[in-house]
């Protein structure tokens, strides 16, 4: 500290006193920590929002896509299981194998436009894993449908093992899984379990191959 020269007479000595901040600059700071604490709250609340919905629709359409892989599955083990009628004519079972050229075409058609609507969901890009999940997936629509594309041309073809059904099937499944928000109060990890609850090669709508 300098010394202090006294004077007499003299102006009094500034010392440098700070004031206290007035009750309105209390009140000013506190509205705007609340409209920024608001701001964040609304755009946490958005995001959510946003993810949520997004996987829902995306859920919507696998299940979609599922379940017209499975009734397809459905037809053609009902067509094998009169192929195994040993009392049919060639006549019979050729038809019955025509049929099966029949039943492909129409699970190619309607498992492509499945898939469509599974593209059609909107996805904001940043939300990277509900990308990936709808990548995943429409990776396993397609597999089906050039499943259903082969089988159409020579139905000997559901009887062989798909490899690229069965593995994009379980490639898909982890992609599916991470995408969902961890606050989950439509169940939809139960969804996700749902589709994969039978998965076993030849025995669910993910793999490829009719038992004979």
């Amino acid at each position: 500290m300098t010394q202090e020269v006294m004077t007499v007479g003299g102006d009094a000595p500034d010392r440098g006193f700070r004031r206290e901040p007035s009750l309105g600059v209390w009140v000013a700071v506190g509205l705007v920590a609340a409209a920024v604490l608001s701001i964040v709250a609304i755009a946490t609340m958005v995001e959510w929002t946003a993810r949520t919905v997004e996987a829902d629709q995306l859920l919507v359409g696998v299940s979609n896509s599922e379940a017209v892989m499975k009734a397809a599955q459905g037809d053609f083990a009902e067509i094998f299981a009169q192929l195994d009628d040993e009392t049919l004519t060639e006549g019979q079972r050729a038809e019955l194998v025509a049929d099966l050229s029949v039943i492909s075409q129409a699970a190619e058609i309607a498992i492509a436009e499945a898939g469509e609507r599974v593209a059609a969901v909107t996805i904001w890009p940043w939300h990277t894993r509900l990308v990936d999940a709808q990548k995943a997936y429409l990776a396993h629509n397609n597999a089906w449908v050039d499943y259903m594309s082969a089988a159409s041309e020579d139905p000997a073809e559901l009887v062989r093992p798909q490899e690229a059904v069965n593995d994009t099937f379980v490639a898909a499944r982890d992609p599916l899984w991470r995408m969902i928000p961890r606050f989950d109060p439509l169940d939809l990890r139960a969804e996700v379990v749902a589709i994969y609850a039978d998965d076993e090669p030849n025995g669910s709508s993910g793999g490829g191959g009719v038992p004979a």
